[in-house]
């Protein structure tokens, strides 16, 4: 990578794209890039002070859209169909070890002169 200087940097987009901290409006997250290198910059700020930065080249970053069916992304789908047969599965194995522990103590032996 070449070196870099603030002159370089283009903000994405046009305007940039600044994230507010819900704790407060002195820390926020900025995300540039720089053409000739290409490289994104994730920068956290406070205040007016840069605390930390992430370089990322472009070609990593996802711009692809996202997959969707209905109104939920298809991972949040698959973590739903799993959560849903994991808890069946611990379901269904709970009710048989019932059912066993009930056919253990049903089965009661008869010992000689008892009645």
């Amino acid at each position: 990578m070449g070196s870099m200087s603030a002159s370089d940097a283009a903000p994405l987009p046009r305007l940039g794209e600044v994230f507010f901290d819900v704790r407060g409006s002195s820390r926020s997250m900025r995300l540039s890039w720089y053409a000739d290198t290409g490289v994104s910059v994730f920068s956290i700020w406070q205040g007016g002070t840069c605390t930390g930065t992430f370089r990322l080249p472009m070609e990593e970053m996802r711009i692809d859209p996202a997959h969707t069916i209905g109104p939920l992304r298809v991972n949040a789908w698959v973590s739903i169909a799993v959560f849903v047969i994991s808890v069946t599965i611990f379901v269904v194995l709970g009710r048989r070890a019932r059912a066993r522990e009930n056919e253990e103590i049903a089965t009661v032996v008869e010992l000689p002169g008892k009645p």
